[in-house]
């Protein structure tokens, strides 16, 4: 399997759709080219362009690989079987058979090994090491003679390598040819031309003799031929090793740069990332200072607020209490007032009382003493007129009656006067009743007044009271809730203190481990710039070796040619000194052939 482009001189891509019938005359049957479209035209200009970063170099070279490893996945085969699809129909269709293997010839076959994995996931990898064409080391399963073998080499030159790695299959393990599928990217045809029909079930090609006298002579030609390829190819490694280790140079060169070129981004990358960390904290804490301060000063206007309310009202029951305690002690004169009013209405309603008695009695005294006066007066009168008839000592006792009955006048002329009396302390009694009734009215209409009063003061107090002990629980409970208010701002203060502690820990340790990763990344850089120069030392080294090298091949070069135009010479001398003799054993056999006919 390969991704082959034509360097002749027109630079032409091979283009399996149209150049069907030029590649199947210049190819074997078993070598696979890709088709050539605009996708892998795209892909080889990305991947020769010297513009190329290395990121983008790995990635198109992997999607070129994946691409390639399709395309030999298609090459193994697959038995057809039948499945169940969700919606309960069968779908025949093909499967994968089981046991294949991937081989990568280090060290540029791993690198095949990441696309190979992402189409393949459990596919088994072996390793074959292989350095100036011997194996260092190969680590196979046991059983890779019965698996399908893929062999990952990337870009083929000479073959030797891979010539090496598939004579290790074939000859250790035993592997069939059959089973073996060589995937390359890169390769020159004249070298698939080589591995193809010699190491995939065809035939060797040889070259036969057919004069014997000039093998000696052939066989030195061919003794300084092979010293001369072997020359070359010593000039050739040499010229390899130089381009190599000016490539590693320039390629080291280039990832030093890089590398420079990264590390000052990232100083960069990291120096604005921190700034944007750093403005982005300022700015949140900035922003959260502000809803802090203006969260506290409403909580501080509030507490104000309700601290006045309370002050107000805490005014107000004083005044209620004051209030309530002038209500209290002018009922209580009220009380003392009425008491001491019915006490004095009771002592002189009980003082008339005596002295309508001690009237009465007088007036009932009185008139007994006017009935006993009558009666003795009656009596008097029956004397007198006893009297008239009878002596003058009767006219003593007449005058004596005269007196009494003067007497009596006047004791009547006093009780009317004590029944005016009488009757004068009767409207007094009756007045004062009057009075007394009318106090005791206005006593009633006092207290129901008083009861009235106490009660509209009581109903009065007992609402206010309500009132302020429903505005104190409300202001109790504005108070717990701005204080809850407040304890939740103080705990999401907390908590945001707390966050913006951790996302600065964090930070800060993102930032250690970002220092850390830069300091790993500057002390692997230095390793590697060391690595680097210590390559450059050597690889200058090696030029220097190489130049006295070339200089010794350039000598060598030049006798060889020397020695090669002399050769040339003998063999121009060689072949005419054949040329004689087959002219003379051309003669001798016509003049053999003349005498022969001659005697028959």
């Amino acid at each position: 399997m390969s991704s082959i482009e034509n360097n002749d001189n027109n630079n032409n891509a091979v283009d399996a759709g149209s150049t069907d019938e030029a590649e199947d005359e210049e190819y074997p049957k078993n070598v696979y080219i890709m088709k050539s479209n605009n996708q892998l035209r795209e892909l080889h200009t990305l991947l020769r362009d010297r513009t190329t970063c290395r990121s983008d170099f790995k990635f198109y070279a992997d999607r070129l690989i994946r691409l390639i490893v399709e395309a030999a996945l298609d090459q193994l085969p697959y038995i057809p079987c039948e499945i169940i699809t969700p919606t309960g129909h069968s779908f025949s269709g093909l499967r994968h058979e089981k046991g294949t293997l991937c081989v990568s010839l280090m060290r540029s076959g791993e690198a095949m090994e990441k696309g190979l994995r992402e189409c393949c996931r459990s596919i088994r990898i072996g390793k074959i090491l292989i350095n100036d064409g011997q194996v260092i080391y190969a680590k196979l399963p046991a059983d890779t003679h019965r698996r399908h073998i893929l062999v990952t080499y990337p870009v083929i030159t000479t073959g030797s390598t891979v010539i090496t790695g598939l004579e290790v299959l074939l000859k250790d393990y035993q592997c069939k040819q059959s089973n073996i599928i060589l995937i390359t990217l890169f390769s020159t045809p004249d070298e698939i031309s080589g591995i193809a029909p010699n190491h995939f079930g065809q035939k060797y090609f040889e070259n036969e003799t057919n004069k014997r006298k000039l093998q000696q002579r052939q066989v030195k030609l061919d003794e300084n031929q092979s010293k001369e390829q072997s020359t070359l190819a010593k000039l050739q490694e040499c010229v390899h090793i130089v381009e190599q280790s000016q490539f590693e140079k320039n390629e080291a060169i280039v990832e030093r740069d890089q590398m420079k070129i990264e590390l000052v981004e990232t100083q960069k990358r990291l120096k604005k990332f921190i700034d944007e960390m750093n403005e982005k904290i300022n700015i949140e804490k900035q922003k959260i200072e502000q809803i802090y301060e203006e969260k506290l000063k409403e909580n501080i206007e509030k507490i104000r607020q309700v601290e006045e309310r309370c002050s107000q009202y805490e005014l107000t029951i004083d005044r209620l209490a004051r209030e309530k305690t002038s209500l209290a002690t002018d009922l209580d004169e009220w009380k003392n007032r009425i008491q001491r009013q019915e006490i004095d209405l009771n002592q002189a309603s009980d003082s008339v009382k005596l002295q309508v008695q001690k009237a009465m009695r007088e007036r009932d005294q009185a008139n007994s003493n006017t009935m006993q006066i009558r009666t003795d007066f009656e009596k008097l009168l029956l004397q007198r007129l006893e009297l008239k008839t009878t002596s003058p000592t009767h006219i003593y006792e007449y005058l004596l009656l005269g007196s009494t009955q003067n007497r009596l006048n006047d004791i009547e002329g006093e009780l009317l006067n004590s029944k005016k009396h009488c009757l004068e302390l009767t409207e007094e009694i009756n007045r004062l009743t009057r009075e007394n009734l009318m106090l005791k009215s206005i006593k009633q209409t006092l207290e129901r007044s008083r009861e009235e009063n106490i009660d509209a003061i009581t109903v009065i107090l007992n609402k206010r009271e309500q009132d302020y002990r429903t505005t104190i629980e409300n202001l109790e409970l504005q108070r717990h809730q701005s204080l809850s208010s407040l304890e939740d701002l103080v705990c999401n203060q907390n908590t945001i203190l707390s966050k913006l502690r951790l996302y600065s820990r964090q930070l800060t340790n993102e930032i250690e481990t970002i220092l850390e990763q830069k300091n790993e990344i500057v002390q692997e850089i230095t390793v590697e710039n060391q690595e680097l120069r210590m390559k450059l030392s050597n690889a200058y080294q090696r030029l220097e070796q190489t130049d006295t090298q070339l200089l010794q091949h350039n000598d060598t070069h030049i006798k060889l040619k020397q020695r090669l135009i002399e050769l040339n010479n003998k063999i121009k001398e060689y072949e005419n000194i054949i040329n004689q003799i087959k002219t003379k054993d051309l003669i001798d056999y016509q003049q053999r052939l003349a005498y022969m006919s001659q005697r028959s």
